[in-house]
């Protein structure tokens, strides 16, 4: 299999499958992963662990350093599209859970393509202000809160 973006070789985890080229490095979950029932909370916690994405105290967060800001690559039919986002969870478990439909947006739960990439953890305040400022450096409209 092949990165979407850059078309080097990818490396899976589980579901999870990340680009091998370090200046590329996006991470997006299989096509398959739709298939699955991720609202029943055992399949969804079954999947997350396969692919080795930390939780809760593994995460290693300092005191006040609790979130994450990401950004996901939007499929549209001419225009490059970015949602951005702020989380206190993993980014690769916001992202799926964006797939499965838990307080998701309805353009990445249908159009996501890839997790481009994400920054953290950081304070609360700090990740307010990216998330913010990090749609100038993206090459096409961005949107989220």
């Amino acid at each position: 299999m092949i990165c979407k973006k850059c078309k080097n070789k990818v490396s899976h985890s589980g579901m999870l499958i990340r680009c091998k080229n370090k200046l590329c490095g996006i991470v997006y979950w299989s096509y398959l992963v739709k298939n699955l029932d991720l609202s029943n909370d055992l399949i969804f916690e079954k999947v997350l662990k396969e692919a080795k994405v930390k939780r809760g105290i593994q995460l290693n967060k300092r005191k006040y350093h609790t979130h994450y800001v990401y950004v996901i690559k939007i499929r549209k039919t001419n225009n490059i599209v970015y949602y951005r986002g702020m989380t206190g969870l993993h980014p690769y478990e916001r992202y799926l859970n964006h797939i499965r439909g838990y307080k998701s947006n309805k353009y990445v739960r249908k159009k996501h393509s890839y997790l481009l990439k994400y920054e953290g953890p950081m304070s609360f305040e700090a990740a307010q202000k990216r998330e913010h400022s990090i749609a100038e450096e993206l090459d096409g409209p961005s949107y989220g809160k």
